[in-house]
């Protein structure tokens, strides 16, 4: 037979040879029914042979929940092939306005919706073979693939949505007593690219949707309401005393705001911190303490906090009378939180913000605020500060790449003085920090 002769060019022409529809095809394509993906195409975009398939039967159908033989059909003329689907580019990010950042980042802040449908499953490769998966995203579907990269299972998102994978990582990967995959992705809903409410989603390890997770929240601030969408910003596990927690970090899709949950091994809230400001950052500290970083929107500057996970329920400390003071919001507040003021180089630039990103260390934490965006910059224009356990401001002071990029500006004419010469040749002039007993604070780092 020849390979035309051989093939299946769609679900229907698969479902017409086994005598069985498409959802059954589905449980079994789960338990190895050799289906193949038009490569680029949509999760439907399917096809198969027909030799490959009377093998498979063969081998497995005993195997299969159907206990009744299946007969195939003699073949039949195949559909026509499905064109391969082209992926459209990325939508460009619109400008943030300032203060307020306005529409910023309008293509890569939302998050997928919950799973329309979840199909059966057997289990493919026994678990220490599972534990080797991959999981990763394409513009149609979450896809977990062994370490030969053969396809072990996939979530179709559907036709109705599109994902952005070159703006995420893989998926976070759990192992311990329930091995699990946590994944987020980047949707916009078709044909208009209106963005989708943040969903966090927990794969079991075989394929299963075990739990799922989307922020649904409306906060006031000066009588103004933020609601959906949200966009999921950044996702850390935490498995200490035989129980899981998930810290998820999420951020209004257009305006500022910015809300930090725990969730619990029944993905159920545990509390509710909100920022003025985006929060991109989460990290467990200890199992009751978490460090966040971004940006505070009150004090227009890169931020930096750790939570107290048991008492979350409140928000970030604004002046009162602030217009970011958080109307709905409970009383408690963060343990401590430091804002970082904009360089120079952020300064001159007119760069939209200097975002804070943290990296919790043994005797404590160093933050890094990025200066300039990186398509401006020379490398990493960046501002670093290191602070101990107690939350002492231990440095302060700008990296190598920061004064390349002051030379540059100074050779370009846009900054007057000399490195010896700059007002902050020494680092960063002062922070603001916050903690509960003192209040806002302006330190003045030792030199």
């Amino acid at each position: 037979m020849s390979d035309a002769a051989d093939r299946l060019d769609s679900w229907k022409a698969i479902a017409d040879y086994l005598n069985r529809d498409v959802r059954t095809l589905r449980r079994w394509e789960a338990q190895g029914l050799p289906v193949r993906r038009v490569p680029g195409g949509r999760g439907h975009s399917v096809f198969a042979f027909r030799s490959d398939i009377d093998a498979w039967l063969k081998a497995h159908v005993a195997a299969t929940e159907a206990a009744v033989p299946v007969m195939p059909r003699p073949p039949v003329a195949s559909s026509p092939a499905v064109a391969p689907l082209t992926a459209a580019p990325a939508p460009e990010p619109a400008s943030r306005d300032l203060p307020a950042p306005r529409a910023a980042w309008r293509y890569a802040g939302a998050v997928a919706v919950v799973a329309i449908a979840i199909f059966g499953w057997k289990a493919l490769a026994p678990s220490a073979a599972r534990q080797d998966l991959t999981v990763t995203l394409t513009r149609d579907a979450i896809v977990a693939a062994d370490r030969a990269g053969v396809e072990a299972w996939r979530h179709d998102f559907g036709s109705d949505v599109v994902s952005l994978p070159e703006a995420n990582p893989d998926a976070l990967m759990l192992g311990g007593p329930e091995p699990a995959a946590l994944i987020k992705a980047f949707m916009v809903r078709r044909p208009d690219d209106v963005p989708i409410n943040g969903v966090l989603r927990w794969f079991s390890l075989e394929g299963r949707l075990q739990r799922s997770f989307s922020f649904t929240d409306q906060w006031t601030f000066a009588g103004r309401q933020y609601g959906e969408p949200w966009a999921i910003t950044d996702v850390r596990a935490n498995d200490a005393f035989g129980r899981r927690h998930i810290a998820v970090a999420g951020h209004h899709y257009t305006w500022w705001p910015s809300v930090v949950t725990v969730l619990d091994d029944r993905f159920q809230r545990e509390g509710t911190f909100v920022n003025s400001g985006w929060v991109e950052i989460v990290r467990w500290v200890s199992p009751d303490h978490l460090a966040i970083a971004g940006f505070n929107q009150e004090w227009d500057g890169g931020m930096f906090a750790v939570l107290d996970t048991h008492d979350l329920d409140g928000a970030s400390p604004e002046r009162p009378g602030s217009p970011y003071v958080c109307d709905n919001c409970r009383g408690s507040r963060p343990v401590f939180y430091a804002v970082f003021p904009r360089s120079e180089l952020n300064r001159v630039m007119g760069a939209p913000f200097n975002r804070a990103g943290v990296e919790v260390q043994r005797d404590g934490f160093a933050v890094h605020t990025q200066e300039l965006a990186p398509e401006v910059s020379i490398g990493q224009a960046e501002a670093v500060y290191e602070f101990s356990r107690n939350f002492d401001v231990v440095t302060a002071t700008y990296g190598s790449r920061y004064w390349d990029q002051h030379r540059a500006l100074e050779l370009a004419g846009k900054i007057t003085h000399t490195r010896e010469e700059c007002p902050e040749r020494n680092g960063p002039p002062f922070i603001m920090t916050w903690t509960r007993e003192a209040g806002w604070t302006k330190v003045i780092p030792k030199r």
